[in-house]
């Protein structure tokens, strides 16, 4: 689990590579790996006689020096800007955990029939939601395409059209499940307490519907536009 990130940060230089057409780099430093990986499994679980934590470690660490090779081939190929509109995208998935673990936090003391209606109430919100990402990212492209050709008046377009999807399938959501919320909480759980909590939570998030739409739309024009 504490290798979890070695492992996991090869995924992205090795796929943004191919992506590129760097097929033979990616191919490089996957094998290194794999074969820093063989040596080491032998060593660690034989010669220091640590059994299956050995040849965890020996995966971890063939991941690693995957990751070095990677970046330095990413580096010297100054794909650094395809990261830095990454980033931002992960700071915002970032901070929604954050501020998921810091509400259940303040929850706690109220009882953990609030946690469990929180729960639920953003289960549900959150469905609403990733159909409005889809939608978003799927803008994406197109507003990209018009921004690199500097067709302006068919960029507001679609922005426009973007807006006003996003707005109204929120509304129109955040209606529905607002009206219906006691019967769609009454799906997860029959206690009368959680059922009256969590309707009022699941109300209360849906107030903002709307207002993620706006953010989502503007999110993916700055990411199109190069705009980290």
């Amino acid at each position: 689990a504490l290798g979890a990130p070695a492992v996991i940060l090869s995924l992205t230089p090795g796929n943004l590579m191919r992506t590129e057409g760097l097929a033979v780099e990616a191919m490089i430093g996957t094998v290194v790996g794999s074969v820093v990986n063989i040596i080491l499994d032998p060593v660690f679980i034989f010669g220091l006689g640590m059994g299956a934590g050995g040849a965890a470690i020996a995966t971890v660490l063939g991941n690693l020096v995957t990751d070095i090779i990677l970046v330095c081939f990413v580096l010297k190929q100054n794909l650094l800007a395809v990261f830095a509109i990454g980033i931002p995208a992960s700071v915002t998935n970032l901070m929604q955990s954050l501020g998921m673990a810091l509400m259940n936090r303040y929850l706690v003391q109220y009882g953990t029939d609030k946690v469990a209606a929180m729960g639920i109430a953003m289960k549900v919100n959150m469905i609403v939601m990733l159909i409005m990402v889809g939608f978003a990212f799927g803008a994406q492209p197109l507003i990209g395409y018009n921004y690199g050709a500097e067709n302006r008046e068919r960029l507001r377009k679609i922005i426009r059209f973007d807006l006003c999807v996003e707005l109204v399938f929120s509304v129109v959501c955040a209606g529905l499940l607002a009206l219906c919320a006691p019967q769609i909480m009454g799906i997860f759980m029959k206690d009368v307490g959680i059922i009256a909590s969590g309707s009022l939570m699941l109300r209360c998030l849906l107030v903002s519907m709307p207002c993620a739409g706006v953010i989502l739309v503007f999110t993916t024009v700055f990411q199109a536009a190069g705009k980290a």
